[in-house]
């Protein structure tokens, strides 16, 4: 058995021997981005956080653009909660639809750079253009334009809840010190010894 912690929808596979359940549960005030924020605290206690294919993932497909543009949004609050609350991230991916949104935001409102627009909407027009044609090729060639115009929507969802992540728990954390196991810490060594 690995020396890991492996992390999945609020459960935690402990391994055998030493147990990090003493580095606290999930946090039950973060709606998205759970597993990232446990990983962190795992991480920053010396632990180890892996893959593993064991585990397996649901997700619920939304019904509509719209639906999944405000899950997109939830998400990108979520993340970043755990970015001001840990002051890192795992990777800078989640800060990229941020990162993006605002680059345009500021190129558009500029009218010194308003040329520019052109070029960087260009830019990603090609490039959302081609990764809808690598992932909208699986269901058929009529998938293409539908995966290519959710891009946008989905980026700018998920920039904008960032966005508004930021200035929230900045403001106004939600968290306290995360709950653990440290009394109950000796029963479950021993159960995962036994």
């Amino acid at each position: 058995m690995m020396d890991c912690l492996d992390v999945e929808a609020r459960t935690a596979k402990v391994p055998l021997g030493k147990t990090r359940l003493r580095d606290g549960l999930f946090d039950a005030n973060a709606t998205s981005d759970e597993e990232a924020e446990l990983a962190l605290r795992v991480a920053g206690a010396g632990g180890r956080v892996c893959k593993s294919p064991e585990l397996g993932l649901r997700y619920r497909v939304r019904d509509s653009a719209r639906a999944l543009a405000r899950r997109c949004f939830r998400e990108g609050q979520g993340q970043a909660r755990t970015l001001v609350k840990h002051r890192t991230a795992a990777s800078r991916a989640p800060a990229l639809p941020f990162l993006w949104l605002a680059g345009e935001a500021a190129v558009l409102m500029t009218s010194r750079w308003h040329r520019l627009a052109r070029w960087t909407l260009g830019g990603y027009a090609l490039a959302t253009g081609a990764e809808a044609v690598r992932v909208g090729s699986r269901e058929g060639p009529l998938a293409v334009p539908v995966v290519w115009a959710l891009f946008p929507a989905l980026h700018v969802a998920r920039g904008a809840g960032f966005a508004a992540g930021l200035v929230k728990y900045a403001v106004r954390p939600d968290w306290q010190d995360a709950e653990t196991l440290d009394r109950h810490a000796e029963t479950v060594d021993a159960v995962a010894a036994g």
